[in-house]
């Protein structure tokens, strides 16, 4: 597994992003669909699945999963 990070060390992120392959395995394999988006508090945390890639961006701004997805594109 490769971890880019825009910020910070990414080291630090491996395992929540081990978290965040296996969550995006989970709903594929029982849903037979993909995770959009999870909402947390005022933080949206937002997939984009482009295979092999996992893209995922974290915004604590009151943006729609679509425009982070446009951005991640």
């Amino acid at each position: 597994m490769l971890v880019f990070s825009r910020y910070g060390n990414e080291d630090k992120f491996v395992t929540l992003f081990g978290v965040i392959q296996a969550l995006v395995s989970v709903v594929h394999d029982t849903e037979d669909d993909s995770i959009v988006a999870i909402k947390a508090g005022q933080t949206n945390i937002v997939f984009l699945l482009k295979s092999p890639l996992i893209l995922v961006g974290v915004i604590k701004m009151d943006h729609c999963a679509q425009q982070v997805q446009t951005h991640l594109s």
